[in-house]
């Protein structure tokens, strides 16, 4: 079963094609939500797409970041 738990080490070991690694938030941000502004009127494009992060700060401080890039015409 994916994502396996390790029951000793309290991990959970998530597949490869899955994991993307950057320095950037903006960069995780634009691979998940290309041409977000484009979108925006389109509720399957935010259903289809997530982020999972370890703590809910980390989501808050996402969610934020992508609120502040939509342009103010398009909301």
């Amino acid at each position: 079963k994916i994502p396996y738990k390790d029951k000793e080490t309290d991990t959970i070991e998530l597949p490869d094609d899955i994991i993307f690694t950057s320095a950037s938030i903006q960069d995780l941000i634009n691979f998940v939500y290309p041409n977000i502004n484009s979108h925006i009127q389109d509720e399957n494009y935010f259903v289809e797409r997530g982020i999972l992060a370890p703590t809910n700060s980390n989501i808050d401080m996402i969610n934020d970041k992508i609120l502040n890039s939509f342009s103010d015409n398009n909301i």
